[in-house]
C-alpha cells in the first residue's frame, strides 16, 4: 500500500502522473483548458515573468500562458 500525502491526498504515483499530464497537455500541447483542472481558484503565479495585475486562478494563468505559448 502506498503512502498518501496528507496535504495533497495523493500517492507519490498519483502526484507524478498529475505533473506529467500537466506538462504534456498544458505546456507541450498548449491545451489551456487543462489549467481549469490543475490550478486552484486562488492560485497566484509569483514568477518574475508574470505581468502585474494578472488575476488569480485558472483564468489568470490561461491569460498569461496564452501570451507566452505563441512565443514557443
Amino acid at each position: 500500500m502506498e503512502l498518501v500525502n496528507p496535504k495533497t491526498r495523493m500517492t507519490h504515483r498519483e502526484a507524478r502522473e498529475l505533473i506529467r499530464n500537466h506538462f504534456e497537455e498544458f505546456v507541450n500541447a498548449k491545451n489551456l483548458q487543462v489549467g481549469n483542472l490543475d490550478f486552484a481558484a486562488d492560485f497566484v503565479d509569483l514568477g518574475a515573468h508574470v505581468p502585474p495585475g494578472t488575476p488569480p486562478g485558472p483564468a489568470g494563468n490561461a491569460i498569461h500562458s496564452g501570451v507566452i505559448h505563441p512565443a514557443f
